[in-house]
């Protein structure tokens, strides 16, 4: 490796540090915030599964409920099978994003259809995507660059999200309309509740190709499976290289303007806030 290689690398190992650091320092003061959503995000950050199985526990408020279930891995800790979308169905009857869980989780037709049944009945979801950031970002008085380091950590837990409608839709419903007329008139109506409710875009491309498969007619999609492709597409073409771009110092205003993309997105969801961005407006994040 030549003199400049050798710098590149030590300067990336410099940065990898830094970062390491600043994570493990907001992580720390996230720990002793006085709120439940602040401690269990400082604990995600530095993958302490023991107090985010402990925090799960005692609480009831169901946005920290579901942000550690999806966060714990029950296949590498056992400690992890106490946490159950059956308990966070308990503290949120009405959360479709939970009855969502519990139908991915099924091992059976019967059961996965049960809890659409559920989720048909919800009248809201619990967004988990950005729900990190948005409290990190809510610590730092400083500008976005003290951000960065958190919003790489968080993506990739948000990346692994494992609760949208399509897994419990193919359990339930296979990958064509069932022969049954009921169960295929179900199935349609599964599919539709989740375009209409799931928060962001691959979500609602997911419920829509499942819709349009258990025969929904176009009138009744709010978009296409071309329209969502598309956006979410341009999305991942858009956000990918705020993050790249960076040089390792300041980040570069792409990456200032996807991370108040991702804090917007937390509360309004990914396609709202893009196609607001395409007509020009501009996203203000809550802080």
């Amino acid at each position: 490796m030549d003199d400049d290689g050798l710098a590149e690398e030590a300067r990336t190992k410099r940065l990898e540090q830094h970062n390491h650091a600043h994570i493990r320092q907001q992580a720390q003061q996230l720990r002793t915030a006085p709120d439940e959503l602040g401690q269990l995000t400082g604990a995600v950050l530095v993958n302490d599964y023991a107090a985010i199985v402990q925090l799960a526990q005692g609480t009831t408020n169901p946005l920290v409920y579901g942000l550690a279930l999806r966060a714990c891995p029950r296949s590498q800790l056992p400690a992890c099978d106490h946490l159950s979308a059956q308990r966070w169905i308990q503290l949120d009857p009405s959360n479709a994003t939970a009855w969502w869980a519990l139908a991915a989780a099924a091992k059976d037709r019967a059961s996965a259809i049960q809890a659409l049944q559920g989720a048909a009945a919800a009248t809201h979801v619990i967004p988990l995507k950005n729900q990190l950031l948005k409290r990190a970002a809510m610590l730092m008085d400083s500008g976005p660059e003290q951000l960065l380091p958190i919003a790489v950590t968080t993506i990739g837990i948000d990346s692994a999200d494992r609760f949208d409608a399509a897994a419990g839709l193919w359990t339930a419903c296979g990958k064509t309309a069932p022969t049954d007329p009921a169960l295929g008139a179900a199935c349609q109506g599964f599919a539709l509740d989740a375009v209409r409710m799931e928060p962001s875009a691959l979500g609602k491309l997911g419920a829509t190709v499942h819709a349009e498969r258990m025969g929904a007619k176009p009138e009744q999609l709010p978009r296409t499976r071309g329209e969502l492709k598309a956006i979410v597409e341009a999305i991942n073409e858009w956000r990918t290289p705020g993050f790249s771009a960076s040089n390792g110092d300041l980040p570069c205003e792409m990456a200032r303007t996807m991370m108040a993309f991702d804090l917007a997105s937390a509360d309004e969801g990914d396609v709202a806030v893009f196609e607001r961005r395409q007509q020009g407006q501009t996203a203000n994040p809550k802080r």
